[in-house]
């Protein structure tokens, strides 16, 4: 059960229940301009649009989040800003994913929901990732250095497809020419349209990492 912490303190239950109704109520939405959209979509793209050669260890490490699709804003993401990730290696070989934004704005509350992710030996590029639930993909398809990356998430559910992308990088601002020309790249690969995402505010953001490393952006 994916469970949001706010920082020092865990959320109490009536406050997780009023969390988990709105965020079925949004999810319920969300999937409502999915199916609406999802008539001329067709289906996902098979695990070829992964990125060949992909080397699981430079992808471990803090990664910012410069945009991502309006399903996870509608979504999980809702009212997110100063997101990033943090992916490290588990004993069993399972990857520890760590998310955490600040809930508004930057002087809003950090939260934070931990993960497990599982990574296809023959095609490293090619992640599966839980919060608790079903895995669900988690797809790298664009990878420019290992400093910025696309992330594609597509699920059939039927005639309905529900799709995200992330677009991730080492810093939490890129260049805006960097952007473009992995963005158009993504939108070969998977065919959707990279002009719907939404960029993450990173402005003002004090960021707490695993070495206590603070920075503000």
């Amino acid at each position: 059960e994916e469970l949001f912490l706010a920082r020092g303190q865990a959320v109490d239950e009536d406050e997780m229940s009023g969390i988990t109704k709105a965020l079925f109520l949004v999810f319920a939405f969300a999937c409502l301009l999915v199916s609406v959209r999802s008539q001329d979509t067709g289906s996902c793209p098979d695990n070829s649009i992964c990125v060949p050669g992909f080397d699981l260890e430079q992808f471990l490490g803090v990664w910012y989040e410069v945009a991502t699709s309006p399903t996870s804003r509608l979504t999980f993401e809702r009212n997110c800003t100063c997101t990033f990730a943090t992916y490290s290696l588990n004993d069993d070989g399972s990857i520890l994913v760590e998310n955490r934004c600040n809930m508004g704005s930057a002087m809003g509350n950090e939260v934070y929901i931990n993960g497990t992710a599982m990574s296809n030996p023959d095609l490293p590029s090619e992640i599966e990732v839980s919060f608790g639930g079903p895995y669900g993909p988690y797809w790298v398809v664009e990878n420019d250095n290992y400093d910025v990356i696309v992330v594609w998430s597509c699920t059939q559910l039927g005639s309905l497809e529900f799709s995200y992308m992330w677009v991730l990088a080492r810093t939490p601002t890129i260049d805006q020419n960097v952007y473009d020309s992995i963005t158009a790249k993504a939108a070969d690969v998977t065919g959707y349209d990279t002009s719907r995402l939404i960029t993450t505010d990173q402005n003002g953001c004090t960021y707490e990492t695993d070495d206590d490393n603070d920075f503000t952006f």
